[in-house]
Parts: C-alpha cells; sequence; structure tokens
C-alpha cells in the first residue's frame, strides 16, 4: 500500500488541493441488476458460510474505478468530457470476510482486477476488494451499464 501513495497525485490550485478519481458510475437500473444478479449466484453457492449479502454490511455497487491519485490521459478527460458511456460485463465474483466484488471488463482500470465493490461489513473500506483472493466464475451474462465521470476530491487547504 505504501507504493500507492507513494504515486498520489495532488493537483494544487492557490489554496486548493485536488486529488485526481475518475470512475465509470453505474447507473440506477445497473446497480439494481447487479445486486439481483449477485443474490441469485450467492443463492447457488456458500461463500464463508452465508448465502446473501449479510444484513448488517454497507451495500455499495455504486462504480468501477478507472483510476485514482494519477494524472488522467487525454483519452480520458475526452471520455469524461463526452460522458462516455460504457458496457461493463460481469465476469466472476470475488468473496472475502472484508469485502464482496464484482470483476468486470468493458473499461481499463489502474486496479490489478477492475471490478465494483458489491458490498463491505460495517467497519470495512471499499479498498479491501482490492484484496480479494478467492474469485469464482459466473455463468451467464450480466451487462451493466455506465458513464466515464471525473469523481475527484477537493481538499481545502487551512492557512495558519
Amino acid at each position: 500500500r505504501g507504493g500507492m501513495m507513494a504515486r498520489l497525485v495532488l493537483n494544487t490550485f492557490g489554496d486548493r488541493t485536488t486529488i485526481p478519481i475518475a470512475q465509470v458510475v453505474l447507473a440506477d437500473n445497473s446497480k439494481t441488476n447487479l445486486l439481483r444478479y449477485i443474490g441469485n449466484k450467492l443463492n447457488w453457492w456458500n461463500f464463508h458460510d452465508f448465502t446473501r449479502i449479510p444484513k448488517e454490511w454497507k451495500v455499495i455497487a455504486h462504480h468501477m474505478t478507472i483510476s485514482y491519485g494519477e494524472p488522467f490521459t487525454e483519452k480520458l478527460q475526452e471520455d469524461i468530457d463526452n460522458e462516455k458511456g460504457v458496457h461493463l460485463f460481469v465476469r466472476r465474483f470475488g468473496v472475502s470476510k472484508d469485502a464482496i466484488a464484482a470483476e468486470v471488463e468493458g473499461y481499463e482500470s489502474s486496479n490489478k482486477i477492475a471490478h465494483i465493490t458489491i458490498a463491505i461489513p460495517p467497519d470495512g473500506k471499499a479498498k479491501n476488494s482490492n484484496d480479494i483472493t478467492e474469485w469464482y466464475e459466473v455463468t451467464g451474462c450480466c451487462v451493466l451499464y455506465g458513464v466515464v465521470t471525473d469523481c475527484s476530491i477537493n481538499l481545502e487547504r487551512k492557512n495558519g
């Protein structure tokens, strides 16, 4: 994890610092379809002694990270500016005690495995889905739709 912080790019403009983040943000109906799809798959498999997303877990299923803390390429900036719509295809589900995620194809990601974090435990962090090692192939097809979006975080600097 230390390597990621070393690569983090901060763009400073006067009293504002920005962490560049790009995501494919899912359409609401795609989020619903993804949750139905994984619900059906979990009913067939027995992951870590549960057959559904635990009730106390936080459901996310919001986006696929394209890049975090890295300058946008010209192509990525163009896709953001054009609000490019993309189809993501679910290939596998990953499960651990710290996260549930769906591996997807359809747009490049700086993550080792392009994925959408589906759910995390109450005190968990979405980034824990990057550490999933148990991935399960899926049958059937789940196609999701989202828009390439600039989700950069602006940090206000305090003087004094």
